[in-house]
C-alpha cells in the first residue's frame, strides 16, 4: 500500500516538473521574450504608448522558422508625418530584432469584428507608457 502511494506521489512530482519544463521551454522559444528589453527600448526610442503581441508568436504552435510576428501598437499623440516615420521605423526594427516578418497593426486598424474580438483576446501587453 506505502509503495503504491510512492507511485502516486512520483507520477504527480513528474507531471509537475513535466508542466515547468513545458512552459520554460515555451518562454525560451519565444522571441518576443528573449527580446523584451530591446523592444521596450525601441518603444521609447520610436514614441510607443503601448505594444501588445498577438497571435503564434505567444502560441506553443510558434513556428520560429516560418511563423511571422503580430503586434498592436498605439503611438504619442505627435504629429502624422512623425507618426509614420516612427510607424515604419519600429516595423522595421522588430523585424530585424526578431528576425522575421513582423505585422504592425496600429490601434484601431482592426474594423473586422470576430478578428478584433480574437487579437484583443489573445493579446499580452509587451509595453505600457
Amino acid at each position: 500500500m506505502e509503495e503504491a502511494g510512492n507511485r502516486g506521489l512520483e507520477t504527480e512530482a513528474a507531471q509537475r516538473i513535466n508542466r515547468c519544463y513545458s512552459a520554460y521551454e515555451s518562454a525560451l522559444m519565444s522571441p518576443v521574450q528573449t527580446n523584451i528589453e530591446e523592444i521596450v527600448r525601441l518603444c521609447r526610442r520610436y514614441q510607443v504608448r503601448r505594444l501588445a503581441a498577438f497571435g503564434s508568436v505567444l502560441r506553443p504552435d510558434f513556428d520560429s522558422l516560418r511563423s511571422d510576428a503580430d503586434f498592436l501598437v498605439e503611438f504619442e499623440p505627435v504629429p502624422a508625418a512623425i507618426r509614420i516615420k516612427n510607424y515604419l521605423a519600429l516595423r522595421n526594427a522588430l523585424a530585424s530584432l526578431l528576425s522575421r516578418n513582423v505585422d504592425l497593426i496600429e490601434d484601431g486598424a482592426i474594423r473586422n469584428p470576430y478578428i478584433l474580438k480574437s487579437a484583443t483576446q489573445q493579446q499580452q501587453i509587451l509595453y505600457a507608457a
